[in-house]
């Protein structure tokens, strides 16, 4: 059949390939580097699996990210047999498993960017208030600690020694336990924890699958490991870990899947030898020289550099780009910068500007408006009072007179008597600490949340997320008349709201607020809307994927691209159209400025 997916097409199938589908091992290693066909292969043998009328049990299949786990549900999804394969990240499923064996239910996850002020916090109190603005480099060190269960020395570029970074984890471990959340490696550690001390199986996983296992680390693999699955496949390149440095270890992988009988270990031949990076750069390049019959050649276009710190990176690239608007080599605007996470995305932006280089950083979509968020941190609080990150947001909104002193004091205190936020307004309203005005403002805050909590255990969530918009005035317009901004804000709200559990109390509306901060975009169960991605503010409109495919993260500049005779899709079902005459494609312009 014209047009099939090669995983549902055996005609396209190598003889490698074939031998990982057909194959009847409880154990498969499957090698390849990229577009080697490995991911065909997975998905394919997983859909066998699917089908055999005696598989008692779920079929599973692990993504490494939100954007990942859509991108499989809609490749199985051309498949009759995709409904018997469930796909999810490894938090998803160690949530999952938590949220049915821990009958604490009072703890909510934490996010990237509330585990960076964490860690703000945290330097800030040490002393070191230059790292404190910047605290990235840490924040890694310490999630790849917790992740990798292994405390290795620091390297002697780092900004603290092993001693202060010891201090460092041992306080952020604190913090956590103090406001009950859980960031991912602490979420597998639990979940694991759970596992290990429960004969229930809240997750019956027979088969297993696994897609770019590289990128797991030693606790994500000890988390799968008390899943005790039946048969387990994994997909790797070894190579080439996205991942190493949040912990990743592809040896990990690869000692467990051999811990019983020796696994099948098929190595596939890729088409082109190299990492992602460098064959997705040399791609990019050949394409444009296809088109640009004058194009140099691609190699000496790729520069490849190696950083001692994910800060050393940084300003390296950020170098490059000021030298190359310096030399006039290209605009702002002709300059794209990729990072693989959002939080990297957005330190680089932070660099770029210091250099005075004009950015526009596109990666928020509709859901992370300033309107979305404070109602979201309202919930997240709801569901959990002692979640310090998305207390210490809301408190103050709308005003209530609790200004930054105000918050300073109650932190403070709550740090010295080993408490979270909310446990500490009512310690300090019995014990007559802070000043009487402080205790008087943050007194009616604890008034007001209390109705709303109970609220939140019995009624559905999005009538608690009315009740919080009516109690706390959120939506009341700070001047008179309702203003074009404050009508647009109550949009995104009601759009909002609309994505909230309408049935169910506490429950669903913590299965909601787990997807949130695992980072699936509100109303999306595949988490395709998800895809971070950065464009000129011009550009926005005319750089779209209607397939769902991969946007690019991270651009510097605001002069839009031009995209010369080239029909553009659009976003939304509108209907195509093509752009004017330009100075030339997106990909003529890489070609030139590859970083």
């Amino acid at each position: 059949m014209p047009g099939r997916p090669p995983w549902l097409d055996d005609a396209v199938w190598i003889e490698r390939q074939r031998a990982v589908i057909t194959s009847d091992a409880g154990a498969v290693i499957l090698r390849g580097g990229l577009r080697s066909g490995k991911t065909t292969a997975l998905i394919a043998r997983a859909l066998r699996h699917a089908r055999c009328a005696d598989a008692e049990g779920a079929v599973y299949m692990i993504a490494n990210t939100a954007v990942g786990a859509g991108r499989l549900r809609s490749m199985i999804g051309a498949s009759d047999a995709g409904g018997g394969i469930e796909v999810r990240t490894v938090h998803e499923l160690a949530t999952q498993v938590l949220r049915a064996l821990d009958t604490s239910d009072d703890w909510t996850l934490s996010t990237s960017d509330a585990d960076r002020s964490r860690v703000r916090r945290i330097l800030s109190d040490l002393g070191y208030r230059d790292l404190s603005d910047r605290p990235y480099d840490v924040w890694r060190e310490i999630r790849s600690r917790r992740a990798d269960g292994r405390h290795p020395r620091v390297p002697p570029s780092f900004p603290l020694t092993d001693d202060e970074m010891t201090e460092a984890m041992e306080m952020y471990r604190a913090s956590l336990d103090r406001t009950r959340t859980l960031d991912p490696p602490g979420l597998l550690v639990r979940a694991t924890d759970a596992m290990e001390g429960n004969e229930r199986q809240p997750v019956p996983v027979r088969h297993l699958f696994i897609d770019d296992a590289e990128n797991l680390s030693p606790v994500e693999v000890g988390f799968l490991r008390v899943l005790e699955p039946d048969s387990v496949t994994v997909a790797m390149n070894p190579d080439a870990s996205v991942m190493a440095s949040l912990g990743a270890d592809p040896s990990e992988v690869a000692e467990w899947v051999s811990e019983g009988p020796p696994p099948q270990d098929i190595d596939l031949d890729s088409p082109e030898s190299g990492t992602p990076i460098l064959d997705t750069a040399q791609r990019v390049l050949r394409d444009a020289a296809g088109r640009d019959a004058g194009a140099g050649n691609e190699a000496a276009a790729i520069q490849m550099f190696t950083a001692p710190s994910a800060t050393a990176e940084r300003e390296r690239v950020a170098q490059a780009v000021r030298e190359l608007i310096d030399r006039e080599e290209c605009a702002p605007g002709d300059v794209a910068v990729l990072a693989p996470t959002a939080s990297l995305r957005d330190e680089c932006a932070a660099t770029l500007r210091e250099k005075g280089v004009p950015v526009d950083v596109l990666g928020s979509p509709w859901h992370a408006q300033e309107a979305i968020l404070d109602i979201l941190s309202y919930l997240f609080v709801l569901a959990n009072p002692r979640d310090n990150a998305h207390l210490f947001r809301v408190i103050n909104r709308p005003s209530r007179g609790i200004g930054r002193k105000t918050k300073e004091r109650l932190r403070t205190y709550a740090e010295e008597n080993t408490l979270s936020a909310w446990d500490a307004i009512d310690r300090a309203r019995s014990e007559g600490a802070l000043s009487s005005r402080a205790r008087r403002v943050l007194g009616r805050f604890r008034d007001l949340m209390e109705p709303l909590i109970e609220k939140a255990r019995r009624v559905p969530a999005v009538e608690t997320a009315r009740a919080v918009l009516a109690d706390t005035e959120l939506l009341t317009p700070v001047t008179r008349g309702r203003t074009r901004e404050q009508i647009e804000r109550e949009e995104q709200i009601e759009r909002f709201l609309h994505t909230l559990p309408d049935e169910g109390d506490i429950d669903a509306l913590r299965a909601f607020l787990d997807r949130a901060a695992l980072g699936y975009a509100p109303g999306q169960p595949d988490g395709m809307d998800n895809c971070r991605r950065a464009m000129p503010c011009d550009a926005r409109r005319c750089w779209r994927r209607s397939d769902g495919g991969s946007r690019w993260p991270f651009l510097a500049g605001h002069r839009p691209p031009c995209f010369r005779g080239r029909k553009v899709a659009a976003a939304d079902g509108a209907k195509s159209r093509r752009r004017g005459p330009g100075s030339g494609t997106m990909s003529d312009r890489f070609r030139r400025t590859a970083l």
